[in-house]
């Protein structure tokens, strides 16, 4: 699969890729939400984007909802410690590895229209 992952910090990113690499997925990454959808627009649709909630440029919110102005159907699912009425599926931080490959499992297998609320 292959998965864009838009996260801040180094460490957090380091370890999402090298997870999500170790499963066999190709990843590609962007520290802020300008830098994400710029590569979103070069290399996208991807099979996944999984984005962090607050980092530089567009949030998380704004950038999802500019790739899905793009592709309505793209799967999109939040890494993210505060939850609070985000509209899109989420696995709260910290998490482990299975609990990763579990939601990356369950986001991109299930319809988009179930899985956008606003």
């Amino acid at each position: 699969m292959r998965i864009l992952v838009v996260e801040d910090d180094v460490s957090v990113l380091a370890y999402i890729k090298v997870l999500l690499i170790h499963a066999g997925h190709i990843v590609e990454t962007a520290s802020n939400g300008d830098q994400a959808f710029k590569r979103y627009r070069k290399h996208g649709p991807y099979d996944l984007v999984l984005t962090d909630r607050d980092h530089p440029g567009l949030t998380g919110e704004e950038l999802s909802e500019r790739i899905r102005q793009v592709n309505a159907k793209q799967a999109i699912g939040f890494l993210t410690a505060d939850a609070d009425k985000v509209a899109y599926p989420v696995l709260l931080k910290p998490f482990n590895g299975e609990d990763l490959f579990k939601f990356v499992r369950f986001v991109a297998s299930a319809p988009p229209a179930h899985l956008h609320v606003g």
